[in-house]
């Protein structure tokens, strides 16, 4: 190949490479701007985001997508007051400018009426009159999930000490596995399940602090045993097993896998929510009724409602008086305890709210504000 026709090759690779880079050299674009609970429409260089009614809007975080080598002021993830539109501005690699303006507006107040079906698809129950400005939580109605939640039958085992040495097994008591190390991690418990036909058994956590067990498949609402352990791991004792989460329907829930400590929830209205983080934030909380309701999550309308809470003792009291037809006469846990060892649950047969223990299982249903 001749001298002449490489500088040809060369100076065609050269051009190539320059128009590929001027190709995104030049462009200023915002492709995405999202800010949480809102819903964004971009036509051109207006964005517009609508959020629900009774949405505060003096401190809200965009995160925004750019054309790549682009920077945008204000940048990404910056909370702004958007009372009034503001103005984006986007700069290219190569200098180029382009200006957005986005305005943010807060949909028009709506009115429900209990009984109504509200923005989460759940039945609305409580009306407190009216909306409350300037507090953490902005709401005037609740709802409650049109069904009691689903939930996963789990097993813990607890050991009574912490093992050094040994392996134990795991029985259901048609299969059992092999040998697994005592300090053997999730994935190898899950894999002498698997290879033990017992792959519908789902572990986490290992045997130094605590293994929850998962039942799905085959197992869910058979009635079966709960999973033995056996074999010459180093305990003082066997381990403790206990049955937390029970089958049939609906399902039911321990209260939480603490059953011996005072929480301090309150029993008002208006206290649900901050009920169920205090159970949550226990030391050593690892699953609970609360938790249940935390974790339960809907979308309608391409929003997302991840919100909800067990109820507190008046808030659970409020669905029964409303005649909202939504339970059938199954007790159902409140977020409310009373002591060390008992927590307030109602009776959906007469209404009756009674006592009983944190370790005992009930059917749940989570509630939200709006």
């Amino acid at each position: 190949m001749n001298l002449k026709k490489l500088s040809y090759i060369f100076f065609a690779l050269v051009m190539g490479v320059l128009a590929s880079c001027s190709n995104n050299s030049g462009v200023a674009d915002i492709t995405a701007f999202t800010i949480s609970g809102g819903t964004t429409t971009i036509s051109g260089t207006n964005i517009s985001v609508t959020f629900p009614f009774g949405t505060a809007v003096t401190s809200l975080t965009p995160t925004i997508t750019i054309s790549e080598g682009a920077a945008v002021n204000p940048a990404s993830e910056v909370a702004l007051d958007f009372t009034n539109p503001l103005f984006y501005t986007v700069t290219s690699e190569d200098g180029l400018t382009k200006n957005y303006i986005v305005s943010v507006t807060v949909a028009t107040e709506v009115t429900y009426y209990i009984g109504d079906t509200g923005p989460a698809g759940g039945l609305v129950f409580y009306d407190r009159g009216r909306y409350t400005t300037g507090l953490a939580r902005n709401w005037r109605y609740m709802e409650a999930s049109p069904t009691d939640l689903a939930g996963n039958e789990l097993q813990t085992i607890v050991p009574d000490v912490v093992p050094t040495d040994g392996t134990y097994t795991l029985s259901d008591g048609t299969n059992i596995t092999g040998d697994i190390a005592y300090n053997a991690n999730a994935v190898a418990i899950n894999a002498a399940l698997a290879s033990a036909s017992m792959g519908d058994i789902v572990a986490t956590g290992d045997m130094l602090t605590t293994i929850v067990l998962t039942f799905g498949g085959a197992y869910v609402l058979t009635g079966h045993s709960p999973i033995v352990v056996a074999g010459d791991v180093d305990f003082d004792a066997s381990p403790t097993v206990a049955r937390i989460i029970g089958g049939g329907s609906p399902a039911t829930f321990a209260w939480s896998n603490i059953t011996s400590v005072l929480v301090g929830t309150n029993t008002g209205i208006g206290q649900g929510k901050a009920n169920t983080e205090a159970i949550m934030a226990q030391a050593g909380h690892i699953y609970s009724a609360a938790k249940a309701c935390a974790d339960y999550s809907v979308v309608v309308d391409d929003v997302t409602y991840n919100d909800w809470f067990l109820p507190s003792k008046a808030e659970l009291n409020k669905i029964y008086t409303s005649g909202v037809d939504l339970f059938s006469t199954s007790p159902h846990w409140s977020s409310s305890d009373i002591d060390l060892v008992s927590v307030w649950y109602q009776n959906f047969y007469n209404g009756s709210q009674n006592d009983n223990g944190k370790n005992l299982i009930y059917p749940v249903r989570a509630v939200r504000y709006f």
